[in-house]
């Protein structure tokens, strides 16, 4: 390691199925594509939603934590709004 530089460890994905992260809410619902979808960490799974706008996917994380980042991978979206809250 180098001296004065600090380590960056990786983040842990506080939302994944496996931490205990959920998804609290889902404004639409497809049962084959419900909200959990988004947390189980595969390329292959997703959410989604009736298309009609606006939509609303509410996450609960499994621990408190910062969020570093958020990978969001979409079409046909008009706009993307991320917001945190410390209620529990």
């Amino acid at each position: 390691a180098c001296v004065g530089v600090p380590q960056r460890w990786p983040m842990p994905d506080l939302a994944a199925h496996g931490l205990g992260g959920r998804a609290y809410f889902a404004s639409s619902l497809d049962p084959e594509h419900p909200g959990n979808n988004v947390l189980d960490g595969r390329s292959s799974t997703y959410w989604l939603s009736t298309g009609l706008f606006p939509q609303e996917l509410v996450l609960e994380l499994g621990a408190p934590g910062s969020v570093e980042s958020v990978r969001v991978a979409c079409t046909r979206v008009r706009r993307i709004r991320v917001e945190a809250s410390r209620e529990e």
